[in-house]
């Protein structure tokens, strides 16, 4: 059984549940969750405490709750809970696991670039870490997920997750390559935010364009 880990809260609205209707049967659902929620689909629940009450907004929380899903993930495909998946996402994932080459990769499966003219491969292509921000979908390598999991417990408050990615990346462990779908496989359908950053919807979502 593959797994995916869902990052999520008790957020009104919640679009929790029009997430899950996207996920193919063939997955079996862990929740990282802050706070009470319904789950509309039976998964494995792992409750995070609200850890930095004197932080007004969200952002020390969500570095918080971005590692507990990172350090807990069963096989290192995280989305946030305000996406949804393409239809056959899990083949098209696998088609594009199977594109890459290195042992340590992180993937974006939603980005908001033109990819044209990177034909790194068929599917995928190196992703430039300086311009790589939003986690709506990733796919982290088991090993990297905990290592990058332990340096945001290590740095909460430094910068947000995304961000923190990239700082990772480059000053920590160079050897993990990021990698992005050149056709999203999810579409963020979140209109009103959690406070950590504006609505937006990527153009290249791969069922706009079959």
């Amino acid at each position: 059984m593959k797994y995916i880990t869902i990052l999520t809260c008790d957020r009104q609205p919640s679009y929790l549940a029009d997430t899950v209707a996207t996920i193919p049967d063939g997955y079996a659902i862990q929740y990282i969750a802050q706070g009470q929620i319904v789950q509309p689909r039976a998964g494995d629940l792992v409750p995070v405490d609200k850890k930095y009450k004197q932080d007004p907004t969200r952002h020390r929380d969500s570095q918080y709750n971005y590692a507990r899903a990172l350090l807990n993930t069963k096989d290192g495909l995280i989305i946030e809970d305000d996406v949804k998946l393409s239809r056959n996402f899990d083949i098209q994932l696998e088609q594009r696991l199977a594109e890459i080459p290195t042992e340590r990769y992180v993937i974006a499966l939603y980005s908001c670039y033109n990819w044209e003219g990177y034909s790194d491969y068929d599917k995928i292509a190196k992703y430039p870490v300086d311009m790589f921000y939003g986690t709506q979908a990733m796919v982290f390598d088991i090993e990297t997920a905990k290592e990058f999991g332990t340096y945001l417990l290590d740095n909460i408050g430094r910068e947000p997750y995304d961000l923190a990615l990239k700082t990772f990346i480059k000053t920590v462990n160079p050897e993990v390559i990021l990698y992005v779908s050149k056709m999203s496989l999810v579409q963020h359908i979140g209109d009103i935010s959690t406070g950590l950053g504006n609505g937006h919807q990527c153009f290249n979502f791969i069922d706009q364009t079959l």
